[in-house]
């Protein structure tokens, strides 16, 4: 029998020691990876249980103002890292910050998929010109339980 295999690898590319406990930390990282993009990208940040940022992955690029999120991607970084929970973020090169009612449609099912793999959905952050929108700071999602 002739059967396909695959190995997953992670290369970690620098160290990270941040903690996001607040939107403005998590922003200002999401800011720094995403800066210069002309193109809509999302980055997942994973972490720990202490929310330790424990790794930045990119799950799309898009166009110029569109990015297709799928949950699988937001959430292959998270389980191979054993991730206690994630935050997304991705940038408008329009420089506003603002949810449109996609970005509010992907968060929701994000928080689903995430409790289904119990994994902690914390946030989606939307960066604009040296700004951000956090849906959860603005109260567009719940606030997340403890991790």
């Amino acid at each position: 029998m002739v059967y396909n295999a695959y190995e997953f690898k992670m290369v970690k590319v620098n160290e990270l020691k941040a903690k996001a406990n607040e939107p403005e930390i998590a922003a200002a990282l999401a800011m720094e990876a995403l800066k210069g993009e002309l193109r809509e990208k999302a980055v997942v940040m994973t972490l720990n249980t202490k929310l330790r940022i424990t790794g930045v992955f990119t799950v799309s690029i898009g166009t110029l103002d569109t990015s297709l999120i799928h949950s699988r991607d937001v959430f292959r970084g998270a389980i191979s890292q054993n991730a206690a929970a994630v935050i997304l973020a991705h940038n408008r090169p329009s420089g506003d910050p603002h949810p449109s009612e996609s970005d509010k449609a992907v968060t929701n099912k994000l928080m689903q998929a995430g409790e289904i793999l119990g994994i902690k959905f914390l946030d989606h952050l939307i960066i604009g010109d040296e700004t951000f929108y956090s849906i959860v700071a603005q109260k567009e999602m719940p606030l997340p339980c403890d991790v």
